[in-house]
């Protein structure tokens, strides 16, 4: 009897205690303590239920701020990533202590080149122009791709955390949608005011579509592809209606040009045409671009105004010159990365050092209104030729190795996997990272917590998929 009343009284006893010191906290102006209680229910849930603890952290993604966007200084997402270092170093630790981390996930091809594009970026940090800013980037890529590849790999084992962590994500982002549709209302819909609503969730409306962008092949595989009841298909259509209101309103060329390529992409599968054939007409498309890039160049960055024959079209243009801008300085930043891939082709200056190199390598014929020396302007525009001046010709090539192992990975689940459910996460996930893909010729997005969190999962959830598959399609279970 005694040991029964002993746990509620020591219970009230701590909470008294609490209460008492928070009050006297709170007279003094310190208002943290009140977070206590939060913190170590995260905390617990980090060590209790790992999974739960991600699947957190994918619905509040999307509704993490980045302080340096509030100016208050370190470009730290909020709370996104202290939830994601918090979580890299339980699983860390959990590994290290009971070493049962599944060595197929260790063995998958995919995972291998990522460790190997980890080991490069390592010592192109090495040998960086700037090591601390280099080694700062490699720890942030560490913390995003062993949390959600490496660990993420070991939870999706189970399909339905495919399910919870993709809905979790969607559902943050539906909250963002409401929130700068709103805004964006208040405006009146206008252009101009549509290329900042979405902050301080998303820096622009290039990252604000590239988000929607990602996440439309998935939400409409899953409306027409799901066998809920009647009650459930509604709110998810309506959820696919929410995303393409959102996305039409963005604004942004590059993501409708990357979900146009996703259905290519679709009819490539749902045909079933050999790869062969669209690997050769991708590398004659790429050498038909390489032969033509000046004149392409040229032409995307004409502004409107040189073909306007009227004064309404000539005001027109003056209005939308940050647009035009905004294509010449894309082409500026483009000459630049060539020109440093140019002078260090085989290490580059250093993971995430071209903010900071680029400004010298401008030449007078591509500066452009927006264009800076400052170094305070962002990144290449670019997934593939950023790595080229950062981590040289292995750097790239590393890249687009991981893009044909995510492409092979997730062919190999479409093809083989008895599941019909398997299949179709796997053609959804594949048309998802279609979209980033080819946003990425256009922006580079990985090095923000909006884009790396479903980025490294996806992929994860590809290498989890393949290796059920292997075992006869059979769901695997925790070590």
């Amino acid at each position: 009897m005694t040991e029964k009343l002993q746990k509620p009284w020591l219970f009230a006893l701590l909470l008294s205690a609490f209460i008492a010191l928070n009050s006297v906290l709170i007279w003094s102006e310190f208002y943290w303590f009140s977070a206590l209680p939060a913190g170590l229910i995260i905390i617990a849930l980090a060590f209790l239920r790992m999974d739960y603890f991600v699947i957190l952290i994918s619905f509040l993604t999307p509704l993490s701020v980045t302080l340096e966007d509030m100016n208050m200084g370190a470009a730290l997402s909020l709370p996104s990533e202290p939830l994601i270092i918090t979580i890299m170093m339980v699983f860390a630790g959990k590994v290290l202590i009971e070493g049962n981390y599944d060595k197929r996930i260790l063995r998958h091809p995919l995972t291998i080149i990522i460790i190997l594009h980890l080991v490069w970026m390592f010592f192109t940090s090495l040998m960086s122009s700037l090591p601390m800013v280099s080694f700062k980037f490699l720890l942030s890529r560490l913390w995003f791709v062993t949390t959600f590849f490496f660990l993420g790999a070991e939870l999706f084992k189970k399909p339905e955390n495919i399910t919870r962590f993709m809905w979790a994500h969607i559902l943050g982002i539906l909250i963002v949608i409401v929130y700068t549709t709103y805004e964006h209302s208040i405006r009146g819909f206008e252009k101009a005011p549509g290329h900042w609503v979405m902050t301080p969730f998303y820096h622009d409306h290039t990252a604000y579509g590239m988000i929607l962008a990602l996440f439309i092949p998935f939400l409409v595989g899953y409306a027409f592809n799901n066998r809920n009841n009647l009650f459930i298909k509604l709110m998810v259509l309506g959820v696919v209606v929410a995303f393409f209101i959102a996305f039409r309103l963005s604004n942004s060329r590059a993501a409708w040009l990357s979900v146009i390529a996703a259905l290519g992409v679709y009819f490539l599968f749902r045909f079933r045409i050999r790869w062969y054939f669209v690997v050769s007409g991708a590398l004659g498309a790429l050498l038909l671009f390489m032969s033509l890039r000046t004149q392409l160049f040229i032409d995307l960055g004409r502004n409107k105004q040189d073909s306007s024959e009227n004064l309404e079209e000539h005001i027109q243009s003056i209005s939308n010159i940050s647009t035009d801008a905004s294509n010449l300085e894309r082409i500026n930043r483009w000459n630049c990365a060539l020109s440093m891939y140019e002078q260090k082709p085989w290490l580059g200056w250093g993971p995430n050092t071209y903010k900071f190199e680029y400004a010298r390598f401008q030449k007078s014929k591509d500066i452009t209104l927006i264009s800076t020396n400052a170094g305070n302007k962002g990144n290449a525009h670019s997934e593939y030729l950023g790595p080229l001046a950062e981590q040289g010709i292995p750097g790239l090539a590393l890249v687009v190795a991981m893009i044909i192992g995510i492409l092979y990975t997730g062919n190999n689940v479409y093809k083989y996997a008895q599941d019909i459910r398997m299949k179709r996460y796997a053609i959804w996930i594949i048309l998802c990272f279609v979209t980033y893909w080819v946003h990425g010729i256009l922006n580079n997005f990985l090095e923000l917590d909006k884009a790396s969190v479903p980025y490294w999962a996806m992929a994860a959830m590809l290498v989890a998929m393949d290796i059920s598959r292997k075992q006869q399609d059979k769901p695997l279970q925790e070590n």
